[in-house]
């Protein structure tokens, strides 16, 4: 990764972190990265993100740091899904210049009422144009984990799941050579925790998946200069599920998020 925009510095004692799956819903949230010495990997699902982002004064200064100080994935969230059209190509197409993977995409029958069918068409249409431009997919299986198993295993893809929590098909997403992003839930689901201990440590990364995430899974605020704070929990634990040193496991996930995006990073 090139770092000649780099903005980032050493912030005391903070080693840097990489969150692997957030959402930002405007500049301060970004900016908040930047201060707490925390690379994210912004989940872009919709023209009106994208544009919250661009419409900013700040955006034109920040813009210069994608793919170095954070970088872009672009993907139909399963709650966005609407019958594919030119206006998806669009969206897509564009983005696909600034971004470095495609996600979060995926089904889902838990939270998001889009007829299945819809959310599948808009899936595999998704695939399809990750796999035309090589570029790794971040997955959203929530209560579909074995009908996407069954989809993604036809592709020749590196695919990194979000918030994976289900009981039933670790070992078989393990097998395909997935990667895991952890977060804060880590300390309450024994699912998560068991996923936690199955999966090799070279697939290991963390995420907290923004801000309104933290707040649904707290029920509380969470402000932006927490977002450092709910990675180095889960890091901790991981650490302690692991049996290494939290030092060494933040050398390990940061290698793996290293590892991606230089698979992913536009600028080579």
């Amino acid at each position: 990764m090139k770092n000649s925009n780099n903005i980032l510095k050493e912030k005391g004692n903070k080693a840097l972190l990489y969150d692997f799956h957030t959402h930002v819903e405007n500049i301060d949230e970004l900016e908040s990265y930047f201060d707490l010495n925390v690379i994210p990997i912004i989940n872009i699902s919709n023209f009106h993100e994208w544009e919250i982002l661009k419409k900013s004064d700040k955006w034109e200064k920040y813009s210069e740091s994608i793919n170095n100080n954070f970088y872009i994935s672009v993907g139909v969230h399963p709650f966005d899904s609407t019958p594919w059209s030119e206006k998806t190509e669009i969206f897509y197409n564009n983005l696909s210049k600034y971004s470095s993977f495609v996600g979060e995409i995926g089904m889902d029958s838990c939270w998001s009422n889009v007829d299945k069918s819809i959310q599948k068409s808009n899936f595999e249409r998704s695939l399809k144009f990750a796999y035309k431009n090589n570029f790794p997919v971040i997955l959203h299986t929530k209560n579909m984990e074995g009908e996407i198993y069954d989809i993604i295993r036809k592709y020749s893809l590196r695919f990194i799941v979000h918030w994976y929590s289900y009981e039933n098909y670790m070992d078989e997403y393990i097998s395909l050579g997935c990667y895991f992003t952890f977060g804060p839930a880590l300390l309450e689901d024994k699912n998560i925790r068991t996923l936690a201990k199955k999966v090799p440590l070279d697939r290991i990364l963390i995420e907290t998946d923004g801000l309104c995430a933290l707040k649904w899974l707290y029920n509380k605020d969470v402000s932006e200069n927490e977002l450092r704070y709910y990675l180095e929990i889960t890091i901790d634990e991981i650490a302690q599920i692991k049996g290494i040193s939290p030092r060494k496991m933040v050398d390990i996930v940061n290698t793996n998020s290293e590892f991606l995006l230089r698979k992913g990073d536009k600028n080579g």
